[in-house]
């Protein structure tokens, strides 16, 4: 359920970043066609916003994968712990099936 949020907002996020870039690059060409120097801080806001949609994007892919790591080992120890009471159980099984067999 957490991968399938964490997916959902990763796209929710891409999507915004693509909408919002299109907005952005429509005000550089805006502004280029004022005056240079209108033109040059539009495209610094420009590189600004950019990099922080990629510092947050990287954020994420990083969280995704630390996520993915964790789950792992946990669903892994799980399975150890299960295989292990699965041994166990069958060992008590098949003791009472043999005290069953014995008369006695």
């Amino acid at each position: 359920v957490c991968v399938f949020v964490c997916l959902c907002f990763t796209i929710t996020f891409i999507y915004l970043f693509i909408i919002s870039t299109v907005s952005t690059v429509s005000t550089v060409f805006d502004k280029m066609s004022q005056t240079p120097q209108a033109a040059i801080q539009a495209d610094w806001d420009n590189r600004e916003f950019v990099e922080t949609i990629s510092s947050g994007i990287r954020r994420i892919a990083e969280f995704l994968n630390d996520f993915d790591a964790s789950t792992r080992y946990k669903l892994a120890t799980l399975n150890e712990k299960l295989t292990s009471l699965e041994r166990s159980l069958e060992f008590v099984e098949a003791k009472i099936e043999k005290s069953n067999e014995t008369p006695g």
